[in-house]
């Protein structure tokens, strides 16, 4: 609307929405094709939960800008959407989080193990990302 001020009644409400990252999983790189194929596997999972089975979120890790680091696990033992991602070989674990900021927590560490050999299983299938071989990031080195 042109000409029209915000009320200042609204102005004064903090933001309603929070940004959270996947925890575990590095950002995928530059490869426009795979990274749209996770964001759409990404989008399955998520579409597959309704208000009657809703997605839970764990906040692992809040760094020092206070971004927000979750897991995003589906009901009961489900699995999450790091497995989900990982098992389609559209993700791999970043390797700051094996020794992360909470890694003598043994649910750290479980969540971790669980999804490490999930990625190797992936990695040995040579699955999507893992198609060519080992996928390393020259910023993890």
């Amino acid at each position: 609307v042109h000409g029209e001020s915000i009320s200042s009644t609204l102005e004064s409400h903090p933001p309603q929405a929070v940004l959270y990252a996947l925890a575990f999983l590095a950002p995928m790189g530059s490869e426009a094709q795979l990274s749209h194929e996770a964001s759409l596997c990404l989008r399955g999972f998520v579409q597959d939960y309704t208000s009657d089975r809703p997605l839970l979120l764990r906040v692992e890790y809040v760094d020092g800008l206070k971004k927000k680091y979750a897991l995003l696990r589906g009901p009961g033992a489900e699995g999450s959407a790091q497995e989900h991602l990982l098992k389609n070989g559209l993700g791999r674990i970043q390797s700051k989080w094996i020794s992360g900021p909470k890694s003598n927590d043994p649910i750290w560490r479980d969540t971790v193990s669980s999804l490490h050999r999930i990625q190797e299983k992936t990695r040995v299938e040579r699955l999507n990302i893992w198609q060519y071989g080992e996928v390393v990031s020259d910023d993890e080195e």
